[in-house]
């Protein structure tokens, strides 16, 4: 008997037979959500109920292959009965047959639109697709399955959108996230972050208070709040949050440390940004960005140290889309 778990997917547990002396290789994928035990019985009299109840108990009983034919055979005596639909759905998208998987649980939506098991392989399908449809379908995901993962897949969207610069959109399924899921920290400390970069230090350090409620102590939300207190011009308490976090993450504090610079340095105020950078860099030399911002304050002051901190960001990020620009500064040094 095999058994596949991680928190936050669906647990598989399937027979395998074995030969002695032989070698059998499988994969599984596992799909996102709460445990489904096995394909469920449907309790009908309408045509294509009996075949169906018996693809599900081989499905259970591990004979996917089996389930798959007598799951297509009840489609085919009743296109009407969703529960045949969604098992084909389950076992295409465990196979990683998309557009077969997709197929199938459309139909079991259209037939039943809270059958969150075909809500949650539509969605996924149009994700990985990258289908304009995907955020419809969360929404729909949303209003039948409120459940932590969807709330996951909720601040994976908001991830994606801050990668693509929609601050607001990413706010926006933040906030959606942590109304499904209370306890989602993660959500809390992005959310601080964004907070703090649109001058929203009220809301920014309510988040950061939440997070440690979930995470005590953890340096991420000092972070939050060192750069939220600053910006209310309560310099007692950023002290008390910098104190916390020169002590439990110093690589936490430089990178706040970076953000007060950066945002002095394209605010025109080259000296103090190098002063902040500066005290980032002892703490995190390593900080790609860090370097490339005190490299050009140096720049400007025609310091000779600009070519050293220039030459290590590209060291560090080479991909990085100012690389091209720094590496023709450093030309130009030479």
């Amino acid at each position: 008997m095999i058994r596949i778990e991680k928190e936050g997917y669906q647990t598989i547990q399937e027979p395998i037979k074995l030969q002695v002396g032989g070698q059998t290789s499988r994969e599984w994928t596992l799909l996102e959500g709460e445990t489904v035990a096995g394909a469920s019985v449907v309790e009908s009299h309408a045509p294509g109920a009996r075949t169906y109840n018996a693809g599900a108990k081989l499905y259970n009983e591990g004979d996917v292959d089996g389930a798959l034919a007598k799951f297509q055979e009840a489609a085919a005596e009743n296109p009407e009965l969703a529960e045949a639909w969604q098992g084909q759905a389950m076992i295409h998208w465990s196979r990683e047959n998309t557009a077969e998987a997709l197929a199938a649980a459309e139909k079991a939506v259209a037939l039943d639109p809270n059958n969150i098991l075909s809500l949650r392989i539509r969605y996924d399908a149009y994700e990985e697709n990258g289908d304009e449809r995907a955020a419809q379908a969360l929404d729909d995901l949303v209003a039948a399955d409120p459940s932590s993962g969807t709330a996951r897949r909720v601040f994976n969207v908001g991830v994606a959108a801050v990668r693509a610069n929609d601050v607001a959109g990413a706010i926006q399924r933040f906030e959606q996230a942590v109304e499904i899921d209370p306890g989602l920290s993660q959500a809390y400390q992005v959310l601080g972050q964004l907070y703090n970069g649109q001058a929203q230090y009220d809301k920014a350090i309510a988040a950061a208070h939440k997070l440690l409620e979930l995470v005590p102590d953890a340096p991420e939300a000092h972070g939050i709040l060192y750069e939220a207190y600053r910006g209310t011009g309560d310099t007692e308490k950023a002290e008390a949050s910098r104190a916390v976090l020169q002590t439990a993450n110093p690589e936490e504090l430089a990178r706040a440390l970076f953000e007060e610079g950066q945002s002095l340095f394209h605010a025109g105020q080259a000296a103090a940004a190098q002063a902040k950078l500066e005290k980032a860099l002892e703490l995190w030399p390593d900080h790609p960005a860090a370097n490339y911002t005190l490299g050009l304050c140096y720049l400007n002051t025609g310091n000779p140290l600009a070519k050293k901190h220039l030459q290590r960001f590209v060291e560090l990020d080479p991909d990085h889309p100012e690389a091209a620009s720094a590496r023709e500064m450093i030309s130009f040094l030479e």
